[in-house]
């Protein structure tokens, strides 16, 4: 269960979510125009990053529907690299992380404590793996 809840909080669709939510995409700093393009397509999506949105109420928003999206992977990479920062910055305090890290997750949290948004292909193999034929047709 443990690791259920960690798979989904590591999500790489949910952390670049949680950067873009954030605007910190906009402090990274790159030479790559594809990944520039990429970037900007992805936090220009006016359904997932409403422009009305405060930070507060993007962070509380569901984002179930996008935790598998094709975010590019360099904002979750970014994401990551900002909290082994913290980590090396506070002289490798885990409560400085966690004071840092618990705003932007807290809500993630409590629902992935709830109701983990698991991978479908390894649900459908834990569930057995059978295909229901009438579906197949």
């Amino acid at each position: 269960r443990v690791t259920d809840i960690r798979q989904d909080l590591s999500n790489n669709g949910r952390l670049a979510y949680i950067l873009v939510a954030c605007h910190l995409h906009t402090k990274i700093l790159h030479n790559s125009p594809d990944l520039f393009g990429k970037i900007s397509i992805y936090a220009g999506d006016d359904e997932l990053f409403p422009k009305d949105l405060s930070i507060d109420n993007q962070l509380n928003k569901d984002i179930d529907q996008w935790a598998d999206s094709t975010a590019p992977k360099a904002l979750a990479d970014v994401f990551e690299a900002l909290v082994g920062a913290v980590f090396l910055d506070s002289k490798k305090c885990l409560q400085t992380v966690w004071n840092v890290i618990e705003p932007l997750l807290q809500q993630y949290i409590n629902r992935s404590i709830t109701d983990p948004n698991l991978n479908p292909v390894r649900t459908f193999f834990e569930q057995g793996g059978k295909v229901i034929s009438e579906y197949t047709q």
